[in-house]
């Protein structure tokens, strides 16, 4: 019995619809993010690692960190693309890269890890990828290099407060 044949790259279009979008007509950063996982769990399902495998497991996927970097949002009604691929793993976590395109460019650009979760131990698990998929990949990234941790913030009062406008 020959192996199934998993795509490395999954791909999807969408239009921005108007529950998308803010104020200023553009998408909200969290619905980028939806889109974002929508398409990776997909894919995962493809890759026989999405939520129907690893629920019947006890498993979960647990998002650990997710950076983007945004060069402009899709407008409304704009027809974009996502594209998503897994690249590696290290250690516990799974690294997961992604592109959003508007037309011809790259609008966004993104890399996550995640982590397998016994859902009962609340412990990480292993899970097996398809190394023909990773392999595939090796080396493209949404975001090349590795994850910068967040400085921490000093010489601010620790609370603030104050009236958001718009959200």
């Amino acid at each position: 019995m020959t192996p199934p044949a998993y795509l490395p790259v999954w791909r999807e279009t969408f239009r921005v619809h108007s529950s998308d979008i803010g104020y200023h007509g553009r998408m909200r950063v969290g619905n980028v993010c939806r889109y974002l996982q929508e398409v990776a769990g997909r894919h995962a399902e493809h890759l026989d690692v999405g939520y129907t495998r690893m629920r019947a497991s006890g498993l979960a996927w647990v998002l650990s960190r997710l950076t983007l970097e945004i060069e402009r949002l899709p407008a409304w009604g704009q027809e974009f693309f996502v594209e998503t691929w897994p690249v590696s793993t290290e250690r516990i976590l799974f690294r997961r890269e992604y592109r959003v395109g508007c037309g011809d460019e790259i609008c966004a650009s993104g890399s996550s890890y995640w982590i397998p979760l016994d859902l009962s131990s609340r412990r990480p698990k292993r899970v097996e990828i398809d190394r023909p998929v990773l392999a595939a990949n090796e080396g493209r990234y949404g975001i090349p290099g590795d994850f910068i941790p967040i400085p921490e913030v000093t010489g601010v009062p620790a609370e603030e407060c104050f009236t958001a406008r718009y959200s």
